[in-house]
């Protein structure tokens, strides 16, 4: 079962971020594209592993003295960059939008 919640939600995320990117005009930002793009490239990078291999093989280890950052792969990192890259759109757009008084 965890493998088919790993394979379903991407693809309900995917598909509920191009309902949004298509429905509403205000995405028509170079970086909220950017964001998109990685947050997609990712999804399905680890989409295409999960398919053909069965597994997505995370291969960045980072050791710093005795921490251990979890392992990932450059898929993971694509997504987690694109995602806080949407979280500043989102920001930026609420600042912009928000009246000011004074």
């Amino acid at each position: 079962m965890p493998a088919a919640i790993s394979l379903i939600l991407p693809l309900v995320v995917l598909g509920a971020a191009l309902f949004l990117y298509y429905r509403y005009g205000l995405f028509n930002n170079s970086l909220i594209n950017v964001a998109i793009g990685f947050f997609l490239g990712g999804s399905l990078g680890n989409l295409v592993d999960r398919l053909f291999f069965g597994h997505v093989t995370d291969f960045v280890d980072i050791h710093w003295g005795r921490f251990q950052w979890p392992t990932f792969n450059l898929a993971d990192m694509a997504i987690l960059l694109g995602t806080l890259l949407f979280i500043v759109f989102m920001f930026r757009l609420r600042l912009r939008k928000t009246p000011k008084h004074g």
